[in-house]
């Protein structure tokens, strides 16, 4: 009784939205329905509801989304969008899943911590986010017809996040409950790279090193110290302390 599952299926077509395209001149620039898109795919979605103090959500989605652009400017600034194909869209993230689960005593149930009476009024919860990687272009030297379809074939790194929250109320009164909180976000201090953040000639996150394989020149993606640029990543460990004050 305290389960449930779901299946959904999706599928979307996008037809003649706008697309921003050259005519001459810089100046002369128009709009044309011409592009199009599509996106298909199901979730899965397991859920537990708050029994025993347990409560539990595990959720999975899986999409292909192609298109010939990703946004209404690529046919300007990318003239092979024009060709009649698709390609992966900049959005495409094939796999995602969450988990989230959570143990919990109320204020004025008599808990059982770890055979110790009336230890009550406490929660911990656990969050997992997983994305695939979004598509990137590698570098695929001079721009020909030939090599204009390898648009997106390569994937960026996958995203994985653990997150950890604890708190413990104390009964000030009747109605008034405190709550000491303790959060980790990203408990494992993953570097999960921002999308968009690929250098294309290595296909990896811009490092000191890197360099043009026509030119030889060294970029200077780094200073003296030979540091990467932390926003290419998502925020790293963190660790809060807090109160909370209800009233109920």
């Amino acid at each position: 009784d305290e389960m449930a599952f779901a299946v959904r299926a999706f599928y979307k077509d996008i037809f003649d939205y706008p697309s921003l395209v050259r005519r001459g001149s810089a100046d002369n620039n128009v709009y044309r329905n011409l592009d199009y898109a599509s996106s298909r795919g199901f979730d899965l979605t397991l859920s537990r509801a708050p029994v025993d103090n347990f409560s539990l959500s595990v959720t999975y989605s899986y999409q292909i989304a192609k298109g010939r652009s990703s946004n209404t400017l690529a046919a300007l600034f990318e003239p092979q969008f024009q060709l009649p194909r698709e390609t992966r869209l900049d959005w495409d993230q094939n796999h995602t899943a969450n988990v989230f689960a959570t143990y919990r005593v109320g204020p004025r149930e008599e808990g059982n911590f770890f055979g110790l009476p009336f230890v009550n009024n406490y929660g911990i919860s656990f969050t997992w986010s997983f994305g695939s990687g979004v598509p990137f272009t590698p570098y695929r030297g001079r721009e020909t017809v030939r090599n204009a379809y390898l648009k997106n074939n390569e994937t960026a790194p996958y995203t994985s996040t653990v997150n950890l929250s604890f708190f413990k109320g104390f009964r000030l009164t009747e109605s008034i409950n405190l709550s000491a909180t303790f959060d980790i976000t990203n408990l494992f201090n993953r570097r999960n790279v921002i999308a968009g953040s690929i250098f294309t000639l290595t296909q990896r996150p811009p490092q000191y090193g890197d360099y043009d394989p026509d030119t030889k020149e060294i970029y200077n993606w780094a200073d003296t110290e030979k540091r990467i640029d932390p926003i290419l990543f998502d925020a790293p460990r963190q660790i809060i302390l807090g109160l909370k004050l209800n009233w109920d």
